[in-house]
């Protein structure tokens, strides 16, 4: 593989010759860049040959190309770090509960039994306090679907069915 890679860099670099040796009058001539806005002063640069502003925007391309990829990399870099910390924190919480397990492997069987009573107990009212945050009251779901003008149109609906005060 290196060697395709190194005979494809010098079959580039031989085109590249032969396009600037066979372009060189074209390349030569000078060019002026030139700003002009409606509220600063007309601005021109100095006469530059065309070859070197093809590689002065070669080497801005290439060196925008390289901090786009750097900065993909500082990213991916980042997202590896933030797992491993995931991944140490959950083996923490293993070896913390094997500890437990152990813990009560130990004991005898009455107090393993209470014990899981005791958690199935917890379980049961940690999972009735998420269901409780979960439900949605009916005024927010009322809300959510409606519409102003369909709220002002069940306001007039329901003044209409109030009895007239007399």
């Amino acid at each position: 593989m290196r060697y395709v890679k190194a005979f494809l860099l010098i079959l580039i670099f031989f085109v590249t010759m032969i396009f600037l040796f066979q372009n060189q009058a074209s390349l030569s001539q000078k060019l002026a860049f030139q700003l002009d806005l409606l509220v600063m002063p007309s601005m021109t640069s100095i006469e530059l040959p065309f070859y070197f502003v093809l590689l002065a925007a070669f080497l801005l391309g290439a060196l925008l190309c390289l901090l786009l990829l750097l900065w993909d990399r500082m990213r991916l870099s980042a997202q590896i770090v933030r797992a491993n910390w995931r991944v140490q924190a959950m083996q923490n919480e293993e070896r913390k509960l094997l500890a437990q397990m152990e813990r009560l492997a130990t004991l005898p069987r009455e107090s393993r039994l209470k014990l899981l009573s005791h958690f199935m107990k917890d379980k049961e009212k940690k999972n009735d306090a998420q269901e409780q945050a979960e439900a949605k009251p009916e005024v927010n779901e009322f809300f959510a679907d409606t519409t102003p003008d369909a709220m002002e149109a069940a306001q007039a609906t329901d003044a209409d069915k109030k009895p007239a005060a007399k």
